[in-house]
């Protein structure tokens, strides 16, 4: 339950949202371009600029692919167990067990806001290091202009230096919604798994539908009862007979512990 809203309210939410880094893209082109207009040779500094880029950009990916599971996984937990809470709330009261749910979603809260706190963390980290590498061309075209200033005009050194600055936040903007992009694919992911879910059988089945009186003993009986995990597996139970009385106490344990 908790998968499926998260699905429809996070991951439905990241499709549909416009992540617009073309423009900028043909922004950082044209001001390349003026740039090595003016001062040709800069590009030979810049170049290895952008394949530091490049590895901040992979190295951020790295960490925050995993922190993206972790978050997701959370967020359905949180999500799953505040609604099975509002569903029993009855119950939860009629046994005073309320200071015990409250603990726990604390506590499935405080988990998910550790992954939010993480990926905040991590973006903020790689901001930084994008801005230094960007006023480092700042710093290259303020030296090329320095060497050269017998070569270039004051009116063109001034426009190699505010290219610059417009491809320092160019640059980085691109780079973090490339970053943004990449990992909002795990959203489609997710999705398009969920789409190939095959379809549950209806929950009210007239062929099988028991009597108006039915059940008229507490006892259950499985009779040569077999099950598998999904289809497509092999048996996990088969040819199980199994006669629970009413009133009995019956536990089931398996390798996991819980059967």
């Amino acid at each position: 339950m908790g998968r499926t809203l998260n699905l429809f309210a996070e991951d439905m939410d990241v499709l549909d949202s416009a992540i617009g880094f073309v423009i900028r893209f043909f922004a950082l082109i044209a001001s390349l371009v003026m740039i090595s207009l003016e001062t040709p040779l800069i590009l030979l500094a810049i170049l290895p600029i952008i394949v530091v880029y490049v590895w901040c950009q992979r190295l951020y990916m790295t960490s925050v692919r995993q922190i993206q599971h972790l978050d997701t996984s959370a967020r359905s937990h949180t999500i799953s167990y505040i609604s099975e809470t509002y569903n029993g709330t009855a119950v939860i009261r009629a046994f005073g067990a309320d200071r015990d749910f409250v603990r726990e979603s604390h506590r499935r809260l405080d988990a998910h806001n550790r992954c939010q706190y993480s990926l905040l963390v991590a973006k903020c980290l790689l901001a930084v290091r994008l801005e230094c590498l960007g006023y480092s061309i700042v710093l290259l075209s303020a030296v090329f202009a320095v060497a050269f200033r017998h070569t270039m005009t004051a009116g063109v050194a001034a426009l190699a230096i505010t290219y610059a600055l417009n491809i320092t936040d160019v640059i980085t903007q691109l780079v973090i919604n490339v970053t943004i992009t990449e990992s909002s694919l795990m959203a489609v992911e997710r999705c398009l798994a969920f789409k190939e879910l095959p379809i549950e059988a209806e929950w009210y089945n007239e062929k099988t539908k028991p009597a108006d009186n039915w059940p008229t003993m507490g006892c259950i009986q499985f009779t040569d009862y077999c099950t598998k995990y999904r289809f497509g597996l092999d048996l996990v139970l088969k040819d199980i007979a199994i006669d629970m009385k009413g009133r009995q106490r019956v536990a089931i344990v398996g390798r996991t512990g819980a059967g």
